[in-house]
């Protein structure tokens, strides 16, 4: 363990520490936005876009973007791939909340609704079901009012690798 005398914990596992102990909800929610803020610190993706985490928790994740002029397409609406940008980052942020490296398997999305500028649209990422080192997820992004714009489907794979090597309380 460290030079403290305290054992460091595996954090593959949301609930328990290596060595079985339960971890406290407190606890969880902190190795969470641990694991989000070392995701965040290597997705120049989303910072380019304006992406902007809004919420993490596990298997979960929320995100928001502005839309504005440049967001338009040629018919005055944003445009489609900003959208899935935004859900697509959730949905990355979703898959790597349980700190093993996750990458997109596929993801297909709907739309059904449109909106203009300025507008805030929001994705939330929920995980659906895990086996193993595969995961399935679902994404809705919202508009300010709550309109359902679109929604994405999407399976992730687990590589190698975690974000967090250890954890500490």
């Amino acid at each position: 363990g460290p030079a403290s005398g305290r054992k460091r914990a595996s954090v593959c596992l949301p609930a328990h520490s290596r060595y079985g102990h339960a971890m406290s909800s407190s606890l969880l929610d902190a190795l969470k936005l641990r694991i989000a803020e070392a995701v965040k610190a290597k997705d120049e993706a989303a910072r380019l876009r304006g992406i902007v985490l809004g919420a993490v928790s596990a298997g979960n994740a929320q995100m928001q973007i502005p839309v504005s002029q440049s967001s338009l397409n040629a018919l005055g609406v944003c445009d489609g791939g900003i959208i899935f940008a935004l859900a697509e980052t959730a949905f990355l942020y979703a898959a790597n909340s349980h700190n093993r490296r996750a990458v997109s398997q596929n993801a297909t999305i709907s739309y059904f609704g449109q909106v203009g500028a300025p507008e805030t649209l929001t994705a939330t990422a929920r995980e659906l079901s895990r086996s193993g080192r595969s995961a399935t997820y679902v994404v809705g992004v919202h508009s300010k009012d709550g309109t359902l714009i679109a929604e994405l489907r999407g399976q992730s794979r687990v590589v190698r690798g975690e974000w967090l090597q250890s954890f500490a309380p």
